[in-house]
């Protein structure tokens, strides 16, 4: 029997709320109240088939029926009925429909089969021998799958939101300039095909495709966290751009979603007052720096020391220059030379017009300014004693200097 599976659907007036239909008979509808303030209890698609796998070798018995696998996972907790359990009902189902579960359906064969999503408990009971395939128990295990094992508290169910998503649809589609390029994009970056259907129109294609993973069970949740994260981290083929990284990151920040590893988790929602950022903050103030800027200063930051954070990043602003004027030295003198006189060894705007020339002395002195001002300094001084605030605009300067270093390595030819 093909079971259709209810969805998480936009709010009829706001799109950023999720919710789910209406229990029949109840008195309030389920749009008036968000799905996850009811406090869901989760279930993770990897979490039942090790469970499985587990009462497979030690309990068999268990396995009767899913009723009992259902109570075998959360003895402890009070499962509620039409709600928690319909929710195992879905994460079984998924499982079975990908072929990793097997079971056998008692239910009585001279009336209509029993509706798992209006009455989940009755389903429940009617659906024996519960068992994994070769395929569910590698998955079980480990083997043979790309993806490792999520940590329970990396999804708790909350939504990511309707603008979030439209945000980064938006951004992805303005990459490209053909809808098979785009398709082609998100199989390549790990989205299997059976979700990739639908009509090809731009932003609402990719819209749809990340509505129908966030609203696929835990496993398609996944994969959309791992796109997502490797995707704002610069790890697909086509990243996004910068300023729309540091918009999406933000946007998500506040509510409660955070890189780690290449994919989205939750966590606490960004909250940052003057001069102290939380760590979810640093994170996202992280992620609007140039890659190079980010990568050598990420530790120091995350462990506290703002100071060698600048002096990292500054180091690497220096062998920039050095590698693209072919020049040695640092400080003052590598910048004077390698952005000084009438044929600079870098050139950092069109010196052919007058507005490039202005443009080319003007970042000049930004140069010869951080040599002077952060560089020379923190040579020969212990580093400040810098809030977040402040360790972050001058992160946020010399991340400036190395874009526009980004730019005139396409003007100088190399080793200058």
């Amino acid at each position: 029997m093909t079971v259709i599976l209810p969805v998480v659907a936009r709010h009829r007036d706001n799109p950023d709320v999720r919710v789910r239909p209406a229990e029949p008979g109840s008195e309030v509808e389920s749009h008036d109240l968000p799905f996850w303030k009811n406090g869901p209890m989760r279930w993770d698609d990897l979490e039942i088939l090790r469970k499985i796998d587990e009462l497979e070798g030690a309990a068999p018995g268990n396995l009767n029926n899913a009723w009992t696998l259902m109570h075998q996972m959360r003895p402890s907790k009070t499962i509620r009925n039409g709600v928690d359990d319909r929710d195992f009902v879905r994460e079984l189902i998924l499982a079975h429909e990908a072929g990793l579960v097997t079971w056998e359906d008692f239910g009585q064969r001279n009336i209509a089969p029993t509706d798992p999503i209006t009455n989940p408990g009755m389903w429940l009971q009617e659906h024996w021998r519960i068992g994994l395939t070769l395929a569910g128990r590698d998955r079980a295990r480990q083997r043979m799958f790309q993806q490792p094992a999520p940590d329970p508290d990396e999804d708790d169910g909350r939504p990511i939101t309707g603008h979030s998503l439209d945000e980064i649809a938006r951004s992805i589609v303005s990459t490209f300039t053909t809808n098979p390029q785009l398709r082609r994009f998100l199989s390549e970056s790990g989205i299997p095909e059976e979700w990739l259907h639908g009509a090809e129109d731009g932003e609402a294609y990719v819209s749809s495709v990340l509505d129908r993973l966030q609203d696929g069970g835990s496993a398609a949740r996944r994969i959309l966290r791992t796109f997502i994260g490797q995707w704002l981290e610069g790890e697909l083929h086509v990243p996004p751009a910068d300023d729309a990284r540091r918009r999406i990151v933000a946007l998500l920040g506040r509510q409660g979603w955070h890189l780690h590893d290449g994919r989205l988790v939750v966590g606490e929602r960004t909250r940052d007052s003057d001069g102290v950022l939380t760590p979810k903050g640093r994170d996202v103030r992280l992620a609007g720096l140039h890659p190079t800027i980010r990568e050598v200063a990420r530790s120091y930051v995350e462990d506290g020391y703002p100071g060698a954070a600048i002096f990292e990043a500054g180091k690497a602003v220096s062998g920039r220059v050095r590698l693209l004027s072919g020049l040695d030295g640092d400080g003052t003198d590598l910048m004077g030379k390698a952005f000084g006189g009438e044929e600079p060894k870098v050139i950092l705007a069109d010196r052919t017009t007058k507005t490039g020339r202005n443009l080319h002395e003007g970042y000049k002195l930004f140069f010869l300014g951080f040599a002077m001002a952060i560089r020379d300094a923190q040579a020969h001084e212990p580093f400040e004693d810098l809030s977040s605030d402040e360790a972050f605009e001058r992160l946020g300067l010399l991340s400036l200097l190395m874009r526009k270093l980004d730019e005139a390595a396409g003007r100088t030819p190399a080793g200058g």
